[in-house]
Parts: C-alpha cells; sequence; structure tokens
C-alpha cells in the first residue's frame, strides 16, 4: 500500500515502521514505490524515511518537504542519500523539517510519481482523529479535529494551503471541530489542514483525502490521489492506501 501518514514521536499504538506502497499502472510500464518511515524514533534527530523504487533499471529518486502548505524555514537540514541505486534515505531532520508534508517523487524515462507522507506535530493545539480518508466519487468524507490545548478562537479548514472553511466555536463538538465534504469530486483530493486562526500551522491537523474514481475509457480501478506530477500516460492508478494512527 501507498504511504502518506500523520503521526506522532513517542506513544504510538501502531507498528514501529509503517510500510507504505504505491503501484501505478500507466500505458507503458508499471511503477511502484515503497516508502518506509520509523514513525516511533524517539526523536526528530533519528527519524529517517526511505524511498524505494521497484523498477530493476532503477530511476531518479528524491525526498522533498512541501514549503508552501506548511512554511517553515526555506532550507531544510535533512539530506538525501542514495544506499542503493534504486533506494534513497533522508536522514538529519530538524524538528520542524520532520512536521507537515513531505513527498517521494520517483521518476523513470517513461513515468514518474509522488508519494506523500503528511506528519502531524504530537504538541499541536488540535490533532486529527484520522489522518488519511479513502472515498469514492460522490460520497462524503469527513475530518475530525480533536483540541488538545484550548483556545478561544475559530478553526480555519485549508485545502493544499488553500482556504476552505471556517467552523466557529459554537459549532464545536464537545472537543471536536468537524469538517464534512459532502458528495466529493476528484478535484477536492489533496491535504486539508485544520488550525486556529492566528495560529502557526505547526500548531495544525493535518489530513490527506484520497478520492477513488475511474477515467473515461479505462478499465474499472481507482484514479487515486490526483497528486500534481503523477505521468500524464497513465490509464489508471491500481491502489492507494495508507498508515496512520
Amino acid at each position: 500500500m501507498l504511504g502518506r501518514l500523520g503521526t506522532r514521536f513517542g506513544a504510538m499504538r501502531f507498528q514501529a515502521v509503517c510500510l507504505l506502497f504505491l503501484l501505478l499502472h500507466s500505458t507503458a510500464a508499471i511503477l511502484d514505490i515503497t516508502l518506509v518511515a520509523n514513525v516511533q524514533s524517539p526523536s526528530h534527530a533519528s527519524f529517517y524515511l526511505s524511498c524505494v523504487m521497484g523498477e530493476r533499471e532503477g530511476g531518479q529518486l528524491q525526498i522533498q518537504r512541501d514549503n508552501k502548505i506548511v512554511m517553515t524555514h526555506p532550507h531544510s537540514r535533512f539530506q538525501n542519500y542514495r544506499n542503493r541505486s534504486n533506494e534513497v534515505q533522508a536522514r538529519g531532520f530538524s524538528k520542524t523539517d520532520v512536521m507537515g508534508i513531505l513527498y517521494c517523487l520517483g521518476k523513470t524515462q517513461t513515468e514518474q510519481a509522488r508519494v506523500v507522507y503528511v506528519h502531524n506535530n504530537r504538541n499541536a493545539y488540535l490533532v486529527p482523529l484520522k489522518v488519511t480518508q479513502t472515498v469514492s466519487i460522490g460520497e462524503s468524507a469527513s475530518f475530525s479535529a480533536r483540541v488538545l490545548h484550548k483556545r478561544n478562537a475559530d478553526v480555519i479548514w485549508k485545502r493544499n494551503g488553500t482556504y476552505y472553511q471556517t467552523t466557529v466555536q459554537g459549532e464545536k463538538m464537545g472537543e471536536l471541530f468537524t469538517l464534512t465534504l459532502p458528495d466529493v469530486a476528484v478535484s477536492e483530493n489533496g491535504v486539508y489542514s485544520a488550525s486556529f486562526i492566528g495560529d502557526s500551522p505547526l500548531t495544525s491537523a493535518f489530513y490527506r483525502l484520497i478520492v477513488r474514481g475511474t477515467i473515461a475509457g479505462a478499465p474499472q480501478g481507482w484514479l487515486g490521489g490526483g497528486e500534481p506530477g503523477t505521468t500524464k500516460q497513465r490509464s489508471r492508478v491500481k491502489r492507494w492506501g495508507s498508515c496512520s494512527p
């Protein structure tokens, strides 16, 4: 299964290593990428991401941090290390490097793909109940943010870093702020965030939405993720998955 997960250091309730697998079917070939993260690392200093391409001939691989959805210092400390011809590992993360969105970018002569990794701050004011949701076109999706540190402010929701909706304090249910998307379309794929108005993005809760569907003229399959950078030559995306709290 493929990977993009939000997670926390410390008291994790799932396996020490989450294995994420992306399988893309294209008109030319099959491109598969495996993303591994040691999510139970005791600190950011020992945290790593490993990206492996299944192509025998290898290809270009790189792990990058998104600095548009979650803006931090423009120069990340972590570095990419080529362990094998088909594997790259990112190590040397600072505390802010880890938080937010990172990408594993893979490219061959015929295809390219991007795997998204979502990492949540364990000390954030808001924490997600579920990081990744996969729904079909026309279904509804719902994101819930639990208040970890109370603030007297409304919550703003964003999609891919752009304003989406505001939930006011009076709409909070207990300790939960919730965003519901009815009748979702493929265009609503992406990374969502919830944060108290005026607070740093590093204190936000981050989510991923994957909308399944079919491409016109293609066999029944999943149109997963809608990630920019995936090849336009593909006939369908076979499978997307996630590992999340």
